[in-house]
């Protein structure tokens, strides 16, 4: 068990780190143009999809939406996911699962529809 979670996180870390060179890459690309990009790592949630093609992505700390061609990118979305994103300028351009935080929301949400059950009984 141990070593699968020491996996999970180099794993995770790794996919991260690929994404964040990539960004550091097209930024110094842009910088020797003369041009300057900005961005920013926030967390959003899957609201909803969409004719199974879209997922509409909410980022309440950019108080903003965002909708993703599901077949452009290689993770598999669903309603109530949470995702962290890399976004520059207003395009997203790193997606990963936050299975931790979706984890975390779908207990939460368990307990509170269990107190509910019971306040009704």
């Amino acid at each position: 068990m141990y070593i699968r979670n020491i996996l999970i996180f180099f794993l995770f870390f790794l996919l991260v780190c690929n994404g964040l060179v990539t960004i550091f890459a097209e930024k110094i690309s842009l910088e020797k143009e003369g041009k300057s990009i900005d961005f920013i790592s926030v967390t959003g949630m899957v609201d909803r999809m969409e004719n199974g093609e879209l997922a509409v992505i909410l980022v309440e700390e950019l108080e903003s939406e965002f909708v993703v061609n599901t077949s452009d990118i290689d993770t598999k979305l669903a309603r109530d996911v949470w995702v962290d994103l890399i976004i520059v300028g207003k395009e997203i351009k790193e997606l990963t699962i936050n299975v931790e935080k979706t984890q975390e929301r779908e207990k939460e949400i368990k307990e509170l529809m269990k107190g509910i059950k019971e306040e009704m009984d």
